[in-house]
């Protein structure tokens, strides 16, 4: 069985992540970043918050123009009925059409206008990278989890591999049977054993190849240590019909990604 919650726990200066069913390997440390990232940024922006205590709720009324941390008590997330997992103090709630939020006693939250958070991020360039940096994370966070869960109904499962500097992530020329989502470290990508670009964290790596049956079109070298999360095709599919909200974006950052490596294979051949 898959954990179906999670608990980004914090505990005086401890920063603990409890599962409840089987743990998803790395998730510790992703959750530790996640926290400390959301403490940098809300601390950064204190004088922003409005404190707004909730009473127990089925479904917390958020509003979509404030991002929300939690300050007490602790805070469901669901995708549709299902647990998915729980915040507590500190914790930014992740914003995600896909996601509503259960309150089984009365909860704390600070709420942050998001206009009012934009033009301090505009100011202050250090914010908004570490705004990029959180956002970035918890892309990561949800598709790992969604992705174990998506592997309850197949028989295959996503996993963390990691991969030393020199090592293949993808082959060119090979069958695809995986989607690859990069969690850290940076690679090389290579076209016929020509460097045409660079990919970094938080970027999905044979997704086209897997979704068109065809065969890889580039090499994917690790250039530094990397890590990533190995989705099965079968289970990125399942993804993609069941969250197409988190897929959607996800895909969106693969196309800018693809359009800048064309730009700078067509530079080469010039």
């Amino acid at each position: 069985m898959v954990n179906d919650t999670l608990l980004f726990g914090y505990r005086g200066r401890q920063n603990t992540m409890m599962t409840l069913g089987d743990p998803l390997p790395g998730f510790a440390a992703l959750a530790r970043d996640y926290k400390r990232l959301g403490s940098e940024l809300t601390v950064a922006l204190a004088d922003l918050a409005t404190p707004r205590p909730q009473p127990p709720a089925d479904r917390l009324p958020l509003h979509e123009e404030c991002l929300h941390v939690v300050r007490g008590g602790m805070v469901v997330a669901r995708h549709g009925e299902s647990p998915l997992f729980l915040c507590d103090e500190g914790d930014v709630l992740p914003q995600d059409t896909e996601l509503s939020y259960k309150a089984d006693s009365a909860v704390l939250l600070a709420a942050y206008p998001w206009k009012t958070v934009l033009q301090r991020l505009r100011k202050e360039p250090h914010l908004a990278a570490l705004w990029e940096r959180l956002r970035n994370l918890r892309e990561r966070l949800l598709l790992h989890m969604l992705a174990a869960r998506a592997g309850e109904d197949h028989h295959a499962h996503s996993a963390f591999v990691y991969f030393q500097p020199g090592e293949v992530l993808i082959r060119q020329g090979e069958h695809a049977t995986d989607v690859y989502h990069l969690f850290e470290g940076e690679a090389d990508v290579l076209v016929d054993d020509v460097a045409v670009g660079q990919v970094g964290e938080g970027e999905v790596l044979g997704a086209i190849a897997v979704l068109t049956g065809a065969s890889r079109s580039a090499t994917v070298r690790a250039r530094t240590r990397c890590s990533a999360v190995r989705v099965p095709g079968s289970q990125f599919h399942q993804l993609i019909r069941a969250h197409p909200t988190l897929i959607q974006r996800l895909m969106t950052d693969m196309a800018r990604q693809i359009t800048r490596l064309n730009h700078r294979v067509v530079a080469l051949s010039g």
